[in-house]
């Protein structure tokens, strides 16, 4: 059997636990059967997106995440672009996520490491008090410190 993610409660506020009870668990593994087997007209773009939902090349020349991040590193390597070092990947994580989970996080953590090997510098970080809602929330910090590093890098100069 395929284990299909908890949808719980609304993660709106920090500190939301997520209900883990059997009978919500059962009722949220239907929910999300029904929506990767059937008809999803009317569901959101960006739920459509991330269910590989919505239409054939919608994905570009990739269709995993593992085949973009190859598609990235040669992209970077041939040296097309401008060179200013190595791309810096910092990524933020919400303690709460009824998104995704640690284990989620965790892979991210592992297929991006795994790539650290000269072209890419890549961090992460799980932002305490912080649900999927809130994470961008200026109180978090997150957005602070994307927009402090992209406020001190050098101009490209080809």
């Amino acid at each position: 059997m395929i284990s299909t993610p908890n949808l719980g409660p609304s993660t709106a506020r920090p500190g939301v636990k997520m209900d883990t009870d059997p009978l919500t668990k059962a009722i949220d593994e239907k929910i999300m059967e029904y929506a990767l087997l059937k008809n999803i007209g009317g569901i959101s773009q960006e739920a459509l997106f991330c269910l590989k939902r919505a239409g054939k090349g919608v994905w570009g020349s990739w269709s995993e995440y593992e085949e973009y991040i190859s598609l990235l590193r040669r992209r970077e390597t041939q040296g097309t672009h401008c060179d200013v070092g190595k791309i810096e990947m910092d990524m933020f994580f919400a303690e709460q996520d009824n998104s995704s989970d640690v284990r989620d996080s965790q892979w991210f953590d592992r297929l991006w490491n795994n790539e650290a090997d000269g072209w890419i510098q890549y961090g992460s970080l799980t932002v305490p008090v912080t649900t999927h809602e809130t994470i961008t929330r200026v109180e978090s910090g997150a957005l602070e410190s994307v927009f402090s590093k992209a406020a001190n890098l050098e101009p490209c100069r080809s």
